[in-house]
């Protein structure tokens, strides 16, 4: 692309870095899909880096997508490592739309499937986010619900959470349960922000291991910010 530099060593980050950029400055749809496109296609990039903007690709244009990858698993048996063929695939249906000015909401259905030479296994995640920030009110909100069943930490799904301000939460969810989180921010006064956030999970174990139990977890976060 025009204005890349020709240096391999500096490339990647020179990518990743207008990438950022791009994301924080450009309101243009056309601009950030040929920008992206012309990224994914350097083929400069190193699998690390390729992983790393698919990852800032993903958030910036929000697709929907299917992922299909095969890779070997090293299974012991009886004290040798034997290759074990594995093929995962990911398809996700997300929808975003706006109610007003104020109101967001979110919708997304993941599914998994693992397939091995010996059994197969998979997994679905659904979630529903409200988000509500009114023009001109020092306060906002964010609520998300969120149910899972996978069948083991193979078939494990990741999926983007909002946290405090300068935190990226990106949990991985397996086994079967439900989570919901409430992230609440108000201004106090000029320059001094308060963020509270909630969150309760419940894990109630696949269903080939049930528990006697549910195991819940909940957290709770406070950050003031002061900005002079």
């Amino acid at each position: 692309m025009p204005g890349f530099p020709s240096y391999h060593e500096t490339v990647n980050e020179f990518h990743a870095a207008w990438l950022i950029f791009l994301m924080a400055k450009t309101g243009k749809t056309s601009t950030r899909k040929a920008f992206v496109h012309g990224i994914l296609s350097a083929n400069e990039l190193k699998m690390g880096d390729v992983l790393f903007v698919h990852w800032l690709a993903e958030l910036l244009l929000k697709p929907e997508r299917i992922k299909n990858e095969i890779k070997s698993n090293d299974v012991d048996y009886n004290g040798y490592d034997v290759p074990k063929a594995s093929e995962k695939t990911n398809f996700r249906i997300n929808v975003q739309w706006m109610y007003t000015k104020n109101w967001e909401f979110q919708s997304r259905c993941e599914w998994v499937q693992l397939k091995q030479e010996t059994s197969n296994s998979g997994g679905v995640l659904y979630f529903q986010e409200v988000r509500y920030k009114p023009l001109g009110k020092p306060y906002s909100f964010a609520i998300r619900w969120s149910m899972f069943d996978t069948d083991s930490y193979d078939t494990r799904i990741y999926t983007y959470e909002q946290d405090m301000v300068g935190a990226f939460s990106l949990p991985a969810y397996s086994d079967r349960g439900d989570k919901y989180y409430v992230l609440i921010r108000y201004r106090l006064m000029k320059g001094l922000d308060v963020w509270l956030r909630y969150s309760r999970s419940v894990f109630l174990q696949a269903a080939t291991k049930p528990a006697l139990e549910p195991e819940v977890k909940e957290e709770f976060k406070m950050q003031l910010r002061w900005q002079f």
